[in-house]
């Protein structure tokens, strides 16, 4: 991907770190990466995923503690599996994204379950209307930061609806690496071609981010600690660890083999610091 650093934001009280990209094709339309994703899939898996995500290990109480038939947006649903899933646990769940192709074909192969394309910012749901909100790594890509999309999840749900967001994490290793080679050499020069990816947070950040919007924020937990774990080899080692068990999968034809090699990095990952290797946060907030 080739991101860069700088520091700086939008919102009050904010000193988060932006990471830079190089910029998509000018005829690529926004979404389309999740429709690129849509075309490799033969079949969506529903929400075989999500059963085994550091997201629902960290949200089952509070998941588990919302009455039958709850009113719940996915926030920047992609391919739809926490969806599928919380449908299946016998809530009204609706799925909102800004990739095109993917909610029609999400519409056409799921016509009962209510999927829509729209800006997370600016939706078309009445006040009030939601117990639930959760949106998965969406509200870091926005350079004005995150107090719109804050402030629309406010709108839509009930007195005392939960909110539950997750992104990118500013962890113990970056801030070193920012420590150590100085953000202001991290910054895209005039005239760079490098585009806004998006923020990274501390975990003051983005409970000060909800605050402003008016929840209560009642946890915040780093997750991913495995995922970033890969990163960090993959970035400092020049490791690429997934890529590796790919190639086995395939010259081996064996899915076991792939796994095996996995599974000492698994371990590594899994007994690491996780202030030092999570990749994500998770917050969970309730409206006033």
């Amino acid at each position: 991907m080739g991101l860069s650093y700088a520091q700086g934001g939008a919102f009050e009280g904010e000193n988060m770190i932006k990471e830079y990209m190089l910029p998509a094709p000018v005829h690529t339309p926004a979404g389309s990466q999740w429709d690129e994703l849509w075309k490799q899939r033969q079949n969506i898996d529903c929400y075989a995923h999500v059963v085994k995500s550091d997201e629902l290990r960290a949200i089952r109480s509070y998941i588990a503690n919302l009455r039958p038939g709850s009113t719940i947006l996915d926030a920047g649903c992609g391919l739809g599996q926490w969806v599928f899933y919380l449908n299946n646990k016998g809530h009204s769940v609706s799925g909102l994204d800004i990739g095109k192709n993917i909610i029609e074909n999400l519409q056409t192969q799921f016509p009962s379950i209510n999927f829509r394309c729209e800006d997370i910012r600016k939706t078309s749901f009445p006040d009030n209307h939601f117990d639930a909100y959760i949106s998965w790594g969406v509200i870091e890509h926005f350079e004005n930061g995150p107090a719109e999309c804050i402030k629309e999840a406010h709108r839509l749900l009930k007195p005392g609806g939960l909110l539950l967001v997750s992104v990118p994490f500013h962890n113990v290793r970056l801030l070193l690496r920012q420590w150590l080679t100085g953000v202001d050499e991290l910054t895209p020069s005039p005239g760079c071609e490098k585009v806004f990816y998006q923020y990274r947070f501390k975990k003051h950040e983005l409970a000060d981010a909800l605050k402003q919007g008016n929840f209560e924020v009642e946890k915040i937990v780093p997750i991913h600690k495995y995922h970033g774990f890969l990163r960090f080899l993959n970035t400092c080692c020049r490791i690429d660890v997934e890529k590796a068990g790919e190639l086995i999968r395939k010259k081996l034809h064996s899915n076991i083999l792939r796994k095996a090699f996995l599974l000492p990095f698994y371990i590594a990952g899994s007994i690491m610091p996780a202030c030092l290797f999570s990749h994500m946060i998770l917050a969970v907030g309730r409206k006033k």
